[in-house]
């Protein structure tokens, strides 16, 4: 059986801004680099066998204080990089919520409907199929994986999983530094266990 952690990548000062930011390649800030270790604080008597990582710098820098102490390599997987919010990219949510409302609630729940000059949360799912899969292989092969993503990734992998339309996704919250867990097995369908969950930071759930 497969255990796949999945977790979403600690905080940015983008996100402390609540500023849109998906391919913009922020590292994190001093909350966020204090996550990235009680992260890995979490796992300290858990197998971690492998290590898989979107190729944004926040992801990465989530993924090191773990990778350094189980001594494992980050793989790199190069189509999980955050959905392209276009036009979107630098602007403030609650500015967006007033000036582009009808917008912004069509990109969040019509799959296909893309933001301005960037991608659909379709275009996400899509992407990023094959490699999911491909490192979800053999569930026969007892194993931890762990893989650092992004809000929007996090739930394209969610609703992959579930067997749920993509234009769900956004009913999944995933905060900074969360941790969800998913049961794979060679005889039965997929399994959450685990959803959302930031107790490892000091604080309850959002």
């Amino acid at each position: 059986m497969i255990q796949l952690y999945l977790i979403r990548h600690a905080q940015t000062q983008f996100n402390k801004e609540h500023i849109f930011q998906g391919i913009t390649d922020n590292g994190l800030n001093e909350d966020g680099l204090k996550q990235a270790e009680l992260i890995a604080d979490y796992f300290e008597n858990i197998q971690v066998d492998e290590i898989y990582s979107s190729p944004l710098n926040r992801v990465v820098q989530t993924a090191k204080p773990l990778a350094n102490r189980k001594k494992k390599e980050i793989k790199i997987l190069e189509d999980f990089y955050e959905v392209d919010c276009g036009k979107w990219e630098g602007e403030n949510w609650y500015n967006l919520v007033e000036n582009q409302k009808e917008a912004l609630r069509k990109w969040l729940l019509e799959a296909d409907f893309k933001a301005p000059e960037g991608e659909s949360l379709l275009d996400v799912y899509n992407r990023i199929e094959k490699s999911l899969y491909s490192i979800l292989k053999n569930p026969e092969n007892d194993r931890n994986i762990v893989l650092f993503g992004h809000g929007g990734v996090n739930r394209a992998v969610i609703c992959h999983l579930l067997g749920i339309p993509i234009n769900r996704a956004f009913r999944f919250e995933q905060s900074n530094g969360c941790i969800n867990l998913f049961e794979i097995s060679e005889n039965f369908p997929p399994r959450l266990i685990m959803l959302n969950f930031t107790a490892h930071l000091g604080r309850e759930n959002d």
